[in-house]
């Protein structure tokens, strides 16, 4: 479930959907994240999608794993009908 919070800010509704489809494009390419770091997979106006890594070594997924999270966040955090705003945690399985 997301975590609907500000602290990372807002974006805008439109350039969201533009990212995630961005993800869709590149859904069999593989998206990484270095050690400790986070790796922005996908960005337009001010709206961005992160994907983090807070362990010791690299991970990596297919682009397409992380189209449900940010739907996810997408849809359940809404700020009107103009923003959106919120992050998932979870787990990755290199190559998964």
């Amino acid at each position: 479930k997301p975590i609907c919070d500000f602290t990372r800010g807002l974006a805008y509704i439109e350039p969201t959907d533009v990212n995630i489809n961005h993800l869709r494009d590149a859904k069999d390419t593989y998206c990484a994240a270095e050690a400790g770091n986070c790796a922005r997979v996908s960005y337009l106006n001010s709206s961005s999608i992160f994907f983090c890594n807070y362990n010791t070594n690299r991970i990596y997924t297919k682009c397409g794993n992380l189209i449900e999270p940010a739907l996810a966040i997408y849809e359940d955090c809404r700020l009107a009908s103009r923003y959106t705003y919120g992050y998932l945690s979870g787990m990755v399985r290199n190559g998964s």
